[in-house]
């Protein structure tokens, strides 16, 4: 599986499903978190250690959302 990151305007009322080919750390992170991520920064994300394919989340709120998917 390859990295994976994408962009989504999403609310509580969506739901990302993503497809994978094996296990990965699937994140959420709002555009404050996915800064401190990629800056090596603490930062928060929905989401977790996914071994199961479809995955289903929903953002808690309305917003700009970065979804990644590390193998």
């Amino acid at each position: 599986m390859e990295f994976l990151h994408r962009e989504f305007d999403l609310g509580p009322n969506d739901v990302l499903e993503v497809t994978l080919d094996n296990a990965a750390n699937v994140q959420l992170l709002d555009p404050t978190n996915y800064a401190n991520y990629r800056n090596g920064r603490p930062f928060e994300y929905h989401g977790g250690y996914v071994t199961t394919s479809p995955y289903r989340l929903r953002p808690p709120h309305q917003g700009h959302w970065h979804l990644e998917s590390v193998p």
